[in-house]
């Protein structure tokens, strides 16, 4: 990897860190003196808010990222920027399927992790860091969907950009690609550090926690994408959604 596409790799994270840093704080300060009580019906205002929240966290940063590919990386056209950040045709079924054996991995590791947790924080630790008891449905209907673009947005960023370009080479073995997939996990968490604190108000404990967890699923998305040895985040994306997603969808069934 060249001393150029370091620097590149260095100012993309550095955009993403500061940018979720500052879009938290903004809506931080603005939602400070209002309600976190969710009302039991979708209001206008509500909506409003959704659609705005989503554009925001969505529009900017794959923008970004495509405009940034094209001029440093001197693509021919937008749509071989979004190409080469794994955004193709080429591969999709064998990155779905790698995706789904690394994604209960996860689900086995988190587990461990919870169980871990519980025995150092006190068996209560879980039950105050959950909050889907009282999310009313219309609220897990939007973050499904958001979830969804979100996973986009992130894998274009954390596998389609930052593994992609750190790993000496694509296609390349796991033991090869092993510390760009650490490395590529620490920058992740660290870019969650804004949402976490000011976005969703963690708690030092609940952000450490589940900033745990974001550095873990950044490793195992990363091995999946590595193994598949293929130029494509369908899997990632699939995996990332599910994640995210699976949550709010018990609340739905409940």
């Amino acid at each position: 990897m060249s001393l150029t596409t370091k620097k590149q790799v260095i100012a993309v994270w550095l955009f993403a860190f500061s940018y979720f840093l500052t879009i938290s704080l903004v809506g931080y300060i603005a939602n400070k003196s209002g309600s976190s009580q969710l009302p039991n019906t979708l209001s206008l205002e509500a909506g409003v808010s959704f659609a705005i929240n989503l554009f925001v966290g969505f529009v900017p940063v794959v923008l970004f990222l495509v405009l940034f590919v094209r001029h440093f990386e001197r693509r021919g056209s937008v749509a071989s920027s979004i190409a080469s950040l794994g955004m193709n045709r080429s591969g999709i079924k064998r990155s779905l399927l790698w995706a789904v054996p690394f994604l209960v991995l996860l689900i086995v590791v988190i587990e461990v992790w919870a169980f871990a947790a519980q025995a150092i924080f006190g068996p209560n630790f879980l039950t105050a860091l959950s909050r889907t008891t009282n999310i009313p449905k219309w609220y897990a209907i939007l973050t499904i969907i958001s979830a969804s673009f979100n996973a986009v947005m992130e894998e274009m960023l954390g596998r389609g950009y930052l593994l992609d370009r750190l790993m000496l080479s694509h296609p390349a073995s796991m033991a090869a690609a092993l510390p760009a997939v650490l490395g590529v996990s620490a920058l992740g968490m660290l870019y969650h550090i804004g949402p976490y604190f000011f976005s969703y108000q963690f708690s030092p404990l609940s952000a450490f926690y589940n900033l745990v967890i974001v550095f873990l699923s950044f490793i195992f998305v990363g091995l999946a994408y590595v193994r598949s040895r293929v130029q494509n985040i369908s899997g990632p994306i699939l995996f990332h959604f599910l994640l995210d997603a699976l949550p709010f969808v018990y609340v739905l069934l409940a």
